[in-house]
């Protein structure tokens, strides 16, 4: 990312968004124990103009969620402390924003993996990292209206 970004300085302004253009006052919780990855990806959120509080681990993502208010989640899967299928289990059944937007943002990349994440709570699957797949599906499930019927609605789609 680095070498890219000093090599190349506009390389990653170049990109054209296909979906809705990013809404400044969206915050988005970004789950990631890999302090490179949870760099990269906080990077790719900001330049599109979101607001990001990262975190390590579900544990803490938790504690942000009672502390903030946020428009998104995206998370990986596997953490310390608290994995991404835990902490997304715990947000659908707590009282804190149960309905949020939420993505899984992993290095699994099984169908069962798959599976497993969007019947565990997760709306959306992604295999890191494809920064114009991965910025346009935020810009797209931020744009989604809410579900009128609960969670399984929205999965029907994936």
């Amino acid at each position: 990312f680095r070498l890219i970004e000093k090599a190349e300085p506009n390389w990653f302004d170049k990109r054209k968004l296909s979906s809705p253009v990013p809404d400044q006052t969206k915050r988005i919780l970004l789950l990631e124990d890999s302090a490179f990855l949870r760099h990269m990806v906080r990077r790719y959120l900001e330049s599109d103009n979101y607001r990001v509080h990262a975190v390590e681990h579900g544990k803490e993502g938790l504690e942000a969620m009672a502390e903030h208010s946020f428009h998104m989640i995206v998370s990986d899967i596997e953490m310390p402390v608290m994995d991404g299928l835990e902490f997304i289990k715990t947000v659908r059944l707590g009282e804190l924003q149960p309905d949020i937007p939420a993505m899984a943002l992993t290095s699994l990349n099984t169908e069962r993996d798959r599976r497993r994440a969007l019947a565990g709570g997760f709306d959306d699957y992604l295999i890191k990292l494809d920064r114009e797949q991965f910025l346009t599906a935020v810009a797209r499930m931020l744009s989604a209206p809410p579900p009128r019927t609960g969670r399984t609605e929205r999965n029907a789609h994936a």
